[in-house]
Order: structure tokens, then C-alpha cells, then sequence
């Protein structure tokens, strides 16, 4: 919960003009940066030791990877923290997808996993599939009114390296999360006989 409220505070915070979006600062967005860096390094070794596919954890090592990248580098150059943080709203889709591993554990309840399932399948369409082109198109808007690219032209390619690479991850991802807003929502309609039982 603490890296979405920094996120979303941060992005709102610096959004407003190209100095702030390029060169701003904030408490919550160092805060989002630091909450996020630390987070994947702890993923780190739980993805490895975690039971699963190995492309499962290649896809979350490649994730948690340039993630940590991305943003270090932002932190230590002190600069674009606001389309790192941007970026980072897209974090609020991992509560769902954290709930949705609790729910099927602790509750039988068809509603409750239902709306969870779709609060997932909708705030994965929002905060990935839509914001991180959105991001992209700013951040190269951004980029070309910058009067000295020279300084900037690396880390330009390698922030635009990584958004696709997440886009498409997230693209990856979106399968199985439709997959599972489908079951859950069957097993509702189910449940009220809106649809019949096999």
C-alpha cells in the first residue's frame, strides 16, 4: 500500500510542467523509488525459491531486473522520478493480484472472488495496457523538448527499452489474468444460476 500512495502522490505532484516532470522532486517520490527498489530485491530471492515454471521466474527476474535498473538510475541522476513514479501506479493491479491469492485460501465466497477478479482484470487494462504507452508517448514528448539531449540519449533508449519489454510482459501476464476473471465470474453466474452448470 505505501509504494501506491507514493506513486500516485508523486505523479500528481510533478505532473504539471516539463521542469517538473523532467528535473522534479518530491519526498513521495524519493520515497516511491526507494519503496519500489527495495521491494523487487526482496522479490529476488522468493522468486527463486519459489515453486513454478522456470519461464515464470525468468518473466519475474527480467521484471524485477530493469525495474531496479530503471529506477536506481532515475534515483541517482535525480531526474524523470516523475515517469518513474507514473510508471509505479501500475502497482495497484498487485494488491488485486495479492488478494486474489489470499481469497483462494481463506474464502469459498464467489462474489468476493469475483469482484476481486475483475478489479484485477481492470485495473491491469488501466494501469498497464493503457498507462505505459501513455507514459511512453510523454516521456518522448518530454525527451524532444529537451534543449541538451546529449547528456540524456542512454538513458532515453534504455527507459523506452524497458517500458516495452514491461508492455509486454503485461501483455504476457493479461492472458492468465483474463483467464482467471472468466473462471471466477463463471463460477458466480454459477453459483446464481445465471448460467447453467456443466
Amino acid at each position: 500500500f505505501p509504494l501506491t500512495y507514493f506513486s500516485f502522490v508523486a505523479a500528481g505532484q510533478l505532473k504539471n510542467s516539463f521542469e517538473n516532470r523532467w528535473y522534479g522532486k518530491t519526498w513521495e517520490s524519493y520515497m516511491c523509488l526507494i519503496v519500489y527498489i527495495s521491494g523487487n530485491f526482496i522479490h529476488i530471492p522468493i522468486t527463486l525459491l519459489k515453486e513454478g515454471k522456470v519461464s515464470y521466474r525468468i518473466q519475474m527476474l527480467t521484471h524485477h531486473g530493469i525495474s531496479i535498473y530503471a529506477y536506481s538510475f532515475a534515483l541517482y541522476n535525480q531526474e524523470t522520478l516523475y515517469y518513474s513514479c507514473l510508471s509505479a501506479c501500475c502497482e495497484l493491479s498487485t494488491i488485486f493480484l495479492n488478494q486474489s491469492f489470499l481469497l483462494k485460501e481463506y474464502t469459498k465466497s464467489p462474489l468476493i472472488l469475483a469482484i476481486n477478479g475483475i478489479l484485477l482484470w481492470l485495473s491491469f487494462i488501466f494501469l498497464r495496457l493503457i498507462l505505459f504507452p501513455y507514459v511512453i508517448y510523454n516521456y518522448y514528448n518530454d525527451y524532444c523538448n529537451l534543449l541538451d539531449k546529449s547528456n540524456h540519449v542512454f538513458i532515453f533508449y534504455v527507459n523506452i527499452i524497458v517500458m516495452n519489454i514491461l508492455i509486454l510482459l503485461s501483455l504476457y501476464w493479461m492472458k492468465n489474468v483474463t483467464r482467471g476473471m472468466i473462471k471466477v465470474t463463471t463460477i458466480l453466474l454459477k453459483e446464481y444460476k445465471l448460467i447453467k452448470k456443466d
